[in-house]
C-alpha cells in the first residue's frame, strides 16, 4: 500500500477531507523521521517499535569486481512487531 492509497483510505474511513488527512499524515511521518534521525526509539502500541542500530565498519566481498571493499560504519533502522500484531498475523 502506498502513502497516497493509505491517505485516501483514511480519509474515506474517517470522513475527513483528503487534504486535511494528508497534512496530518505528512506531519506525523516527519515527526517520526526526526525522532529516528535523532536516535530515539519509537514504540507504537499494537504495531511494534522502531529503533536504530550502529553497524560497524567492515569488509565485504564484491563478486562483480572480485575483491573486498571496506564499507563505512552506518546506522540502520530496525523494526520489531508487537506480540499482538504477530498473533493477529499468525493465528
Amino acid at each position: 500500500m502506498t502513502k497516497a492509497h493509505w491517505i485516501t483510505e483514511a480519509a474515506a474511513r474517517t470522513g475527513m477531507p483528503r487534504p486535511r488527512v494528508e497534512r496530518v499524515a505528512r506531519r506525523l511521518l516527519a515527526e517520526f523521521e526526526g525522532l529516528i534521525v535523532a536516535g530515539c526509539q519509537i514504540e507504537l502500541r499494537g504495531l511494534g517499535r522502531f529503533w536504530t542500530e550502529l553497524v560497524p565498519a567492515h569488509r565485504r566481498w564484491m563478486p562483480k569486481s572480485r575483491d573486498y571493499r571496506e564499507l563505512p560504519a552506518e546506522r540502520k533502522v530496525r523494526f520489531k512487531m508487537s506480540r499482538k500484531l504477530r498473533k493477529d498475523m499468525n493465528p
